[in-house]
């Protein structure tokens, strides 16, 4: 055997840094796993992020992070899950939260999109009928608005609502147009 170059192994040796991870190591499994926070400025928001199973258990430790930005980090003790909280959202406040919890065989992950969004309304009439007509092919109806979750966020104060007239498939000049 040349000299300096390594002999056969014996089946299932490894060099020391690369010894496998035992085969009962799991990374954690946590929840959720995605959750969007709609919440408006001013106001506060705690996020939880609960460790379903991991083995081994003994060296949990987890870290939050608002993007790049490390906010806090610990170790679990008795508990299963940990929780961050806003107490009051300001602008640079709102994105994605990360919670890593991490054991030896890897990591588990919760996200949180915390946004001061509102819901995109929803604009309806209830009569299919104009409810007066100003003068020819001028015609009015009384739209009127709902929103999931209203309360979530700040307050909304005026909508714009544009509507412009198209031409449907196959009409000729001066038959009905619909709205879009």
């Amino acid at each position: 055997m040349a000299q300096g170059l390594p002999g056969p192994r014996a089946p299932g040796h490894f060099p020391a840094s690369r010894l496998p991870l035992s085969p009962l190591a799991d990374p954690p499994a946590v929840e959720p796993a995605f959750l969007e926070i709609r919440q408006g400025q001013g106001r506060s928001v705690t996020m939880s992020c609960r460790v379903l199973r991991a083995y081994p258990i003994r060296v949990l430790t987890f870290e939050w992070r608002l993007g790049n930005k490390l906010l806090r980090t610990g170790q679990f003790d008795a508990q299963d899950s940990t929780e961050y909280t806003v107490r009051s959202l300001l602008r640079d406040s709102y994105g994605v939260y990360n919670c890593n919890i991490i054991n030896e065989a890897g990591a588990g992950r919760c996200s949180f999109l915390v946004t001061g969004k509102a819901f995109a309304p929803e604009f309806y009439y209830d009569t299919y009928n104009p409810l007066w007509q100003n003068r020819a092919r001028v015609y009015a109806y009384s739209l009127e608005w709902t929103q999931m979750n209203p309360d979530a966020v700040d307050r909304i104060l005026t909508y714009h609502l544009g509507i412009r007239q198209v031409r449907q498939a196959g009409a000729s000049p001066g038959e009905h147009l619909a709205l879009e």
